[in-house]
């Protein structure tokens, strides 16, 4: 499944903060720097999501994978918003 690409295509406020990349592995798992985020590109997701589930009779293994993706990408939405309460907080002084 495709993913993300460089934050410098990435439109929108803020987006261009966020580092987007390709996934270190096959299944999407690998080491990442403390600190940074994975964001997969949601139209991308979007589009492979789409046509798992548009296909006529679906591949139990694909729609696995399109859930495992979908909830990975929940995780890391999560994570940067969990950061980011962090450095707001700790930039008014609110620890």
């Amino acid at each position: 499944m495709a993913r993300g690409g460089p934050a410098s295509n990435a439109g929108g406020r803020g987006r261009g903060s966020m580092r987007m990349q390709q996934p270190k592995t096959q299944n999407g798992i690998g080491k990442k720097a403390l600190g940074e985020i994975e964001i997969l590109h949601t139209e991308t997701l979007l589009k492979e999501v789409e046509k798992v589930f548009g296909s006529v009779n679906p591949n139990p293994a694909e729609v696995e994978k399109a859930k495992r993706v979908l909830r990975d990408h929940e995780l890391a939405l999560m994570d940067a918003i969990a950061k980011l309460e962090e450095i707001s907080d700790g930039e008014s002084g609110n620890i």
